[in-house]
């Protein structure tokens, strides 16, 4: 549902969105908005990680499926999600193996999906937080199996460009 926050007394500020095309039901998902849509994706449903979502238009009361990341991002619960302007960045999260420190950028623009860089010694782990700096995904906390984790990790999400000199 939608809260609207505008109204009288006699207004209903909840209200009921379509379900044609929306998403099947889950917790751990996560949910971003672009400004003009809302993108839901993973999560889980009866225990199994789900690796699809949905991308809502608020204006239309409208669903279309999310494109499947396949090849490139497992299906997740608790992992984090950010909005940097151009793209819904997923990081982190439990897959049927365990945490995961792994994660993939989906553009809305185009509808595809990229990989996000693995290099480092990035943490797994799953329930943590995360915000977008402007330039980087900070995440925090969560926990690997039942192992709190208290690092702290930045994750630049610019893909790598490679130059060749023509000779």
């Amino acid at each position: 549902g939608r809260l609207l926050f505008t109204g009288g007394t006699n207004a209903t500020p909840w209200l009921t969105t379509s379900t044609v095309n929306a998403p099947s039901p889950r917790s751990g998902h996560s949910m971003v908005w672009t400004g003009s849509r809302v993108i839901v994706w993973g999560g889980r449903c009866a225990g199994t990680p789900l690796g699809d979502g949905g991308i809502y238009d608020p204006v239309n009361d409208a669903w279309q499926p999310l494109p499947l990341a396949t090849n490139l991002l497992s299906a997740r619960s608790g992992h984090v999600a950010v909005w940097t302007g151009t793209e819904m960045l997923v990081w982190s999260g439990e897959t049927v193996g365990g945490a995961v420190a792994s994660g993939a950028a989906y553009n809305p623009a185009t509808g595809q999906w990229r990989a996000l860089p693995a290099t480092g010694s990035a943490v797994a782990r799953t329930e943590s937080t995360a915000c977008w700096s402007g330039t980087e995904l900070i995440v925090f906390g969560g926990r690997n199996g039942a192992s709190p984790v208290g690092a702290l990790q930045r994750l630049n999400p610019q893909p790598a460009w490679h130059f060749f000199r023509k000779q």
